[in-house]
């Protein structure tokens, strides 16, 4: 099932989940559709390759996971690593510059790219939020 079907299905457990975690979204899509009523799409002119759309949907998607969590583009400098055009140690110093990665120190910084502060892994007290209390 795609993402899409999966989040179109008032019954998925997805769905629900979404609708927990982000709460307020109707509101602001609600506001989102109101501003742009009366936009018209901008579309090339003329054919593009198939690969122009993944490309600009891939981009806008990086634009807004940033503004929801501001954590570095993991993949894209894997990626970067795996062609040799940039060292490991560049790739971790670009993760830990990241507003999501800034708090880390010593050996965590080091390492910032394999880290991510997603609810799975905030276990660890590397990547606690700065003014939270530690869970015991």
């Amino acid at each position: 099932m795609s993402l899409t079907s999966e989040l179109a299905s008032p019954r998925s457990p997805l769905t629900a989940w979404c609708e927990r975690t982000f709460a307020g979204t109707a509101s602001v899509v609600e506001q989102i559709a109101t501003a742009v009523r009366e936009v018209r799409p901008i579309r090339p002119s003329g054919q593009v390759p198939a690969r122009w759309w993944a490309e600009v949907g891939g981009a806008f998607g990086q634009r807004v996971a940033d503004l929801v969590q501001p954590a570095p583009p993991y993949y894209a400098l894997l990626g970067l690593i795996h062609a040799k055009w940039a060292s490991p140690a560049w790739a971790h110093d670009q993760a830990a510059r990241y507003p999501s990665h800034r708090h880390l120190t010593g050996d965590h910084r080091a390492r910032a790219l394999h880290l991510r502060p997603a609810s799975a892994s905030c276990r660890s007290p590397a990547l606690k939020p700065a003014g939270e209390p530690e869970k015991t």
